[in-house]
């Protein structure tokens, strides 16, 4: 029911901005590297920094990447004029969050203005529009939703937690179904854009709140929701309004997420590969950026996966495995096994390579590729990848998966670096 009623509302803003708009066939169509400007109040956007802009900043994530629709209306085309479209982001009707001038400049709305009215009206929401090819990187890969109607849908019989987050706010559509990021944050204790703080700290810092540290995850989630730009000034998120996304029903979403249990932070860089001779290095550093009160990672292991023309000469760091089959791909993966990555004690993992593939020697995620059904989805023994037991995700019955997880624990994924490989006299300069 709730759904049926968001898909209404959401049908009935489309249909009257679109009533308010010009008639499409009155639109200025611009080119890619085009400006337009269809409103006397509009200041002159570029289609392509507005295309660069939507993607970058997550806009995609509900309206799709060409603005066709998904989770949230199609605006590809639509006829709306600037000040409408400005008026809802500043000031938005319904459930969609709202952003400042400090968080998205007017400039900003004009680029967006640009790219969504230069291109044609779909046929039906969620269809990309006609002609335009599926060529685009999103910053994030695997996390868009092209030709879909919308990228995550809950079921009637999840968790109602699961399901005012993915059908009713919409968090989902960059959180994942299981809140990730969320959980990830309040297992840590931390975030780099708390500048040193703590969660607790950050939120008596912003709030005043004096309250239990078992009280603060609450404030702190709540905040996240309802004072967002306050809380975390240079983050991409909006602000919710209190009397369109009632506090029960963001508590009902916070205990959800609770209830799944917490994520551990870890992080990982793989440096460009260095040659020396018939060999190339690779060395992967993997940081814990948690508190040492927050979770910590059990059970850690570092999976570099290999291409077929290669062959390991040595490894080093702690745990070396050796270079095992994978059961599922077949491939061959050099493997380290450690008990946790500490806090503060980031952790290298060297190996060395020969062979005609040595300088593309480890398979990686793309972090960036066209999109498709998989891409984006990390695959063991097909990417390489930092896995580790525990902390794992609790499941309940009917409850929505999140496709990046794999089935015991947790993992990240290890991106290739795209730089070309130096040399070692290159790499002393």
């Amino acid at each position: 029911m709730t759904r049926l009623v968001a898909v209404v509302l959401a049908l009935f803003l489309v249909s009257l901005l679109g009533a308010l708009g010009s008639d499409p066939a009155e639109k200025v169509y611009a080119s890619q590297n085009g400006s337009v400007s269809q409103s006397p109040h509009a200041p002159a956007g570029s289609t392509a920094k507005g295309k660069e802009f939507w993607n970058g900043y997550e806009c995609a994530h509900c309206h799709g990447l060409y603005a066709q629709g998904g989770y949230g209306p199609d605006l590809a085309g639509l006829g709306l004029t600037f000040d409408q479209f400005k008026h809802q982001v500043r000031q938005s009707w319904g459930v969609m969050p709202r952003w400042s001038e400090q968080q998205v400049s007017d400039q900003n709305l004009a680029d967006l203005y640009a790219f969504f009215t230069s291109l044609p009206r779909v046929s039906a929401p969620g269809v990309a529009p006609p002609g335009v090819p599926l060529d685009i990187s999103n910053r994030r890969v695997g996390e868009n939703n092209i030709g879909r109607p919308s990228r995550v849908t809950a079921p009637p019989n999840a968790p109602l937690g699961q399901r005012y987050a993915i059908n009713l706010a919409g968090c989902a559509q960059c959180h994942g179904p299981e809140q990730r990021s969320s959980r990830e944050e309040l297992g840590s204790r931390t975030h780099p854009r708390y500048k040193g703080r703590d969660l607790a700290q950050l939120v008596k810092d912003t709030t005043g709140f004096t309250g239990s540290e078992e009280a603060v995850n609450w404030e702190y989630f709540k905040a996240c929701v309802y004072q967002h730009e306050k809380l975390i000034p240079d983050a991409r998120m909006g602000t919710y309004s209190a009397t369109r996304l009632p506090e029960p029903v963001v508590r009902e979403i916070y205990n959800f997420a609770i209830a799944l249990g917490t994520r551990a932070r870890l992080v990982n860089t793989l440096a460009p590969g260095v040659r020396s001779g018939d060999t190339v290095s690779y060395t992967l550093t993997v940081t814990n950026l948690g508190k040492t009160y927050g979770a910590q990672p059990e059970d850690v292991s570092v999976e570099l996966v290999l291409d077929p023309g290669v062959k390991v000469v040595r490894a080093m760091g702690n745990g070396y495995q050796g270079v095992q089959r994978h059961p599922l791909s077949g491939r061959d993966v050099a493997v380290w096994k450690v008990p946790t990555i500490t806090v503060d004690e980031p952790q290298n993992f060297t190996l060395v390579v020969t062979g005609p593939r040595a300088d593309q020697a480890l398979l990686t995620i793309a972090r960036q590729a066209p999109w498709s059904p998989t891409s984006g989805v990390l695959a063991p023994g097909v990417h390489s990848r930092v896995q580790w037991a525990k902390p794992t995700t609790r499941e309940f019955p009917n409850m929505v998966k999140d496709a990046r997880r794999p089935p015991v624990g947790d993992h990240i994924a290890i991106f290739a670096d795209p730089p070309p490989l130096p040399t070692q006299t290159q790499q002393q300069d």
